[in-house]
């Protein structure tokens, strides 16, 4: 059955092979008759009149072939219009003549082919995708009608280091082309001029890209857009106005940059005309030789790229109009030292470097320019000169990172922020001038490794130094710091070796950590602040065996000395201020109560010095005052009526009151007397031992009006559930009645209590049973009758009360 099966899918295979191709035919392959003949394979077209040739079952192998104008088979006569996809693809073949009866050329029908010369039909349209691309040719004429050339129809193959192989040193397109496909001859290296007909209107992407001898092109007069890549890695040497048709508004990304694979850069000079509206990313990146360029004005933005690593570009003509700087636009141009934008640019490189390592000696700023973007003039180190314009608002990220000449730098009164790196590693920058400008914000390393930077004014509105902002900037001696000022980052000084004493001021409330670690000629910090900041665990200023000294204001030493993060100066001393600061006040409490300073409840209250302070201690419902301490001094005398007063305060100031919870009134109320009221501690239990006189016996136990009788043990001790707020305990007497009514046999089950309203409540009686409620003193208040064995009355005052029933008398309280 298996080898069954297996002759089957070879005669299937073989059916295949055979359907490729209708019929072939002996044709004669050289000029010479006499010379042997080769098969041609044909497969006949729909219309069933003409053919095409087409692949046979096996690869052409020939040096000269015609290929007929017609073809006989079955005594019928073809017409040869076409030659199929793929039909001489990989052949080894060397010139080809084709009968003017053919039309098409299909895709890769000569793909990768060994020729070197061919001659086409003159009724030829249209040429398909690679069909003579990675072939020999040397020479391209083609017929005039031709109206199509596909992609890659012509292309050039490269090499494992991707440089262009292809052998196409000229090429004849007619008149008659109106649409030639993407890369149709790129990588043919020796291709050194070409005249592009005038119905094209489009140069698609890579047309002639890594045509590096490419230096004579004539664009079609109609042309309106120049492709992505069209002219990559080309050789012109210039281009002049006069080479762009007026026609053309467009052009493409990389459309003329240098290919980084291989080839020499020859473009020197670059002159946009003004009808260009709009060039791509990388239009004449690499073009190491260019040396001047000149921006169309019809243009509004230079995109990314445009010029970057052109290494001899010295000349730059960027006309009013244009917007906007794109990223790494002039990156690594480092014979570029001067540059002039027009007024109309608001935007230069916000992403990332537009100048970046550039030659640029000095840069004025347009005046409508608000954001230096990052990395703009990083590494630029011939800097040396830098004028802001009055409406920068924000330097980025690396701004001038490096920029290694730069020795003064003066910021406008709009500067809000300078982010993280913006001036790192200026090594001859001096001086930092910010005063006046609205800067509130120095980012992380913004001035780190300035080794030459003396001095800095800081802006009156800054609020922010962030961590590393002027870490190893070790030439530094001078630091003042604004009122504004509110947070230092961690290590932000870091390093300053020549820091020999700093001032901050109180309203810094937030310490990075190891803020002048490294600061080894730091001998002073005054710290104009009572209040201790916000600063992490374990977190230390200055190194353990410093010699620096710390000085904060009259009244707070015994703060600092008992913190850990700064008790590690070789000494804190306190000093007069000068001007009005702020002590803390801070509450601590236990228990459930309310402590207010200056009507303020929160746990830390600043108070300016010499302002009296009231402190108010409120307990919760159920709560007391229990302790209050001052500074660790009992003060509870002080504050019995929940009031504490500072005249004039003058240091910072700890207060702890501990709140004691009141306890649980029992009340316990007996046949015996008035009720006794009794303390008990909230979340406990109350144990007793009722005490009964001779001849009377509990009758009823109730807990907040509830019988617990049964709970009573050894006839008379009695357990509460645990007391958690005020409760109240009854607890009625008995002793038997008339015997002559009811004998003890049949002793009456009836029990009487009162609630807490005084309602008198008598259960278990017989029915239209008479009871009697008598006082103490003898005297009967009422007479109940029972109905359905209850009976109930209204106590009017309070005391102890006999209830008299047949066979029983009972004692209850109220």
């Amino acid at each position: 059955m298996k080898k069954l099966v297996l002759s089957f899918m070879l005669l299937v295979c073989h059916v295949l092979n055979m359907s490729a191709y209708d019929f072939y035919s002996k044709t004669k392959y050289s000029v010479e008759e006499a010379l042997d003949s080769v098969n041609l394979y044909y497969s006949i077209n729909p219309d069933r009149k003409t053919v095409s040739v087409t692949v046979g079952p096996e690869k052409y192998s020939f040096k000269h072939i015609r290929i007929p104008e017609t073809v006989a088979h079955n005594d019928t006569a073809y017409t040869v219009t076409e030659i199929a996809p793929n039909a001489f693809s990989g052949g080894n073949i060397n010139i080809v003549e084709m009968a003017n009866n053919i039309t098409k050329i299909g895709e890769k029908a000569f793909f990768d082919c060994k020729i070197d010369s061919i001659k086409f039909s003159k009724s030829l349209k249209s040429i398909g995708k690679y069909a003579f691309g990675y072939s020999d040719l040397t020479a391209v004429y083609l017929p005039e009608g031709l109206e199509t050339i596909e992609s890659d129809a012509f292309a050039g193959n490269t090499n494992y280091y991707s440089q262009p192989m292809g052998k196409i040193r000229f090429i004849s397109l007619p008149s008659s082309l109106i649409e030639i496909g993407e890369r149709a001859f790129a990588n043919n290296s020796p291709l050194n001029n070409v005249v592009i007909p005038d119905n094209i209107t489009e140069i698609k992407v890579g047309l002639f890209s890594r045509c590096w001898n490419l230096n004579d092109v004539t664009l079609p007069s109609n042309l309106t857009k120049i492709g992505d890549s069209a002219f990559d890695g080309c050789g012109f040497v210039e281009l002049k106005k006069e080479f762009f048709p007026e026609t053309l508004i467009e052009i493409g990304s990389s459309a003329f940059s240098y290919s980084i694979h291989g080839g020499t850069a020859l473009l020197k000079k670059v002159i946009l005309p003004d009808n260009i509206k709009s060039i791509g990313v990388s239009c004449f990146q690499g073009q190491s030789s260019l040396e001047s360029i000149t921006f169309s004005s019809g243009m509004t933005e230079l995109p990314n790229n445009v010029c970057s690593s052109c290494k001899k570009l010295v000349d730059v003509v960027i006309p009013n109009g244009i917007t906007k700087i794109g990223d790494y636009a002039f990156n690594s141009t480092t014979l570029l030292s001067h540059i002039d934008l027009p007024s109309s640019v608001t935007e230069i490189g916000i992403a990332n470097g537009a100048f970046q390592s550039s030659g640029l000696v000095s840069f004025t700023f347009p005046k409508n320019v608000e954001t230096i973007g990052t990395s703009c003039f990083r590494d630029c180190t011939y800097l040396k000169e830098v004028i802001f314009s009055d409406n920068i608002k924000s330097i980025k990220t690396g701004a001038f990172s490096g920029c290694k000449s730069l020795e003064k730098i003066s910021l406008p009164e709009s500067v809000e922020t300078i982010d993280g790196t913006a001036f790192s590693n200026c090594e001859k920058l001096e001086e930092v001038n910010m005063e006046g400008s609205a800067l509130k914000t120095i980012g992380t390393n913004a001035f780190s490794g300035c080794v030459s930077l003396k001095n800095v004014i800081l802006s009156d509105s800054l609020q922010k130094i962030d961590q590393l902002a002027f870490a190893n900037c070790t030439s530094l001696e001078n630091v003042e710091m604004p009122r504004s000022l509110e947070t230092l980052g961690e290590r932000a000084f870091y390093g300053c070796s020549s820091l020999t004493n700093i001032t901050i001021l109180h309203n810094v409330s937030s310490w990075g950590k190891e803020c002048f670690y490294g600061c080894t000629s730091l001998k002073e910090v005054h710290y104009k602040r009572a209040v201790l900041p916000s600063l992490y665990s374990s977190l230390r200023l200055v190194e353990d065996n410093n010699q620096c000294t710390l000085y904060v204001p009259i009244g707070s030493k015994e703060s600092y000395e008992a913190s850990s993060n700064w008790n590690n100066f070789s000494a804190i001393v306190e000093e007069e201020i000068g001007y009005d600061i702020l002590y803390r006040v801070s509450v601590a409490k236990t228990g459930q109560g309310v402590v207010t300073v200056n009507e303020s409840n929160m746990a830390n209250t600043d108070i300016i010095s010499g302002s009296s302070v009231k402190i108010s201690i409120v307990p919760k419902e159920g709560w007391k005052i229990g302790s209050v301490t001052v500074d660790g001094v009992d003060a509870s005398a002080e504050c019995e009526d929940g009031e504490y007063e500072i005249e004039a305060l003058g240091k910072n100031v700890s207060i702890v009151v501990s709140f004691d919870e009141l306890p649980a009134i029992l009340q316990l109320k007996q046949g015996e007397g008035g009720a006794i009221n009794m303390p008990v501690k909230k979340g406990t239990q109350f144990s007793c031992e009722f005490i009964v006189e001779e001849g009377w016996k509990i009758n009823n136990v109730m807990f907040n009006g509830v019988d617990v009788t049964y709970d009573v043990v050894d006839g008379s001790k009695y357990v509460t559930p645990t007391i958690n707020r005020d409760a109240t305990l009854t607890v009625a007497f008995e002793k038997p009645g008339d015997s002559s009514v009811q004998s003890l046999e049949s002793e009456s089950k009836v029990k009487a209590y009162v609630l807490n309203d005084g309602t008198l409540v008598v259960v278990d009686a017989e029915n239209a049973e008479p009871i009697n409620v008598v006082t103490s003193e003898g005297k009967v208040v009422a007479t109940l009758i029972s109905q359905e064995c209850r009976a109930v009355y209204q106590l009017k005052e309070h005391g102890v009360y006999l209830v008299n029933t047949i066979g029983k008398t009972i004692k209850v309280a109220y």
